[in-house]
């Protein structure tokens, strides 16, 4: 039996959660709150409603909640945190394997439990222990669709991340030195300063399905200061975007290099392990678009769309099942729990 620790909210991790009980179907699923006060907090726990048994949870389990979960579990599988680390200690002691899918500037140093197995998404930085697996998309929900010419660029701010993780502002400082007749799609889930430009369309607020993120525009300008796994990234690439992106690992190995923007330097960050930052000259940016604007890109679609291809979930499910023993789960309707208020 398969047991896992998720999300039901519109982060990153909300989304691979989702991904992961519709591709896996885990046996039992224990959904935490995300971060910051339940009145803001935008939740969907419908996303679980073929789950055989869900149990939400909006405050920290207790030891008796822990080991009910895990009894009979074969393995239990998280990603980049099992939120409470006594599932890790408790699994460990019932003999149930671990399996913890890493973010590594977000992985505790030391790591307080150590799962039996790491998995790292890309090769960036991890433990030497790690097994390299990227995080499959959905080629289903973000289809490919060939882009034939850079006329609109889109930028997925996020939440923005610390250190402005993914060149928001950089990018917004880009945009009135670009010379070209293009136009620009910005998307941010929290309110932006924004910039007085007729070529700019702002977006702003939470887009509850990610899959329309990509049905416009042409090119994903994406200058990203840090970071290792790119969902957005992926999603672009499987439906046809290219990406303009910085050049840093790890994204250097595999985007088309002709796209990548040369940053001015590199400093170092500490989130929970210290990682490369890069520097970014908005004029660089601002170069690179202007170098491609309205140019055919075609074949650079049709790149993304191959790239997209070898990290689906057709490819990848299973190297996935192989890695957590076998997934023996199955849609039914199973017991539904809530323990606390409901999200």
């Amino acid at each position: 039996m398969l047991g896992f620790i998720a999300r039901c909210d519109n982060t990153g991790l909300g989304v691979e959660s989702a991904d992961v009980v519709r591709w896996l179907e885990p046996d039992r699923v224990f959904v935490v709150a995300g971060p910051g006060p339940a009145e803001r907090r935008q939740e969907f726990p419908e996303r679980f409603s073929s789950c055989r048994d869900v149990t939400f949870h909006t405050k920290p389990p207790t030891s008796s909640q822990v080991d009910d979960f895990l009894a009979g579990l074969d393995t239990l599988f998280a990603i980049e945190t099992p939120y409470d680390w006594t599932f890790i200690e408790r699994a460990n002691a019932l003999g149930v394997r671990t399996v913890l899918r890493i973010n590594y500037e977000c992985l505790p140093d030391p790591i307080p439990v150590l799962p039996d197995t790491l998995v790292a998404p890309i090769d960036w930085y991890q433990p030497p222990s790690a097994i390299v697996l990227p995080f499959p998309v959905d080629r289903g929900r973000f289809p490919f669709r060939r882009r034939e010419q850079a006329h609109t660029f889109v930028h997925i701010a996020g939440h923005h991340g610390r250190f402005g993780r993914n060149g928001t502002q950089e990018l917004l400082e880009a945009i009135p030195q670009v010379r070209s007749d293009v136009e620009f799609i910005i998307y941010s889930q929290i309110p932006i300063e924004t910039i007085d430009d007729p070529r700019v369309e702002w977006r702003i607020g939470d887009c509850v399905d990610n899959a329309e993120l990509f049905k416009e525009g042409d090119v994903l300008a994406f200058p990203r200061r840090y970071g290792g796994q790119a969902l957005a990234m992926n999603e672009a690439l499987s439906s046809g975007m290219p990406v303009m992106m910085t050049n840093m690992r790890p994204q250097s190995s595999f985007l088309p290099n002709e796209l990548l923007i040369p940053p001015q330097r590199f400093e170092r960050a500490r989130l929970f392990r210290e990682v490369e930052l890069a520097v970014i000259d908005p004029a660089a940016i601002a170069a690179q678009i202007d170098a491609w604007a309205n140019r055919p890109i075609g074949a650079l679609s049709d790149r993304a769309d191959d790239y997209a291809e070898s990290i689906s979930w057709k490819t990848l499910r299973p190297r996935y099942r192989d890695l957590l023993g076998g997934v023996s789960g199955g849609k039914g309707a199973g017991g539904v729990h809530r323990v606390g208020a409901r999200p």
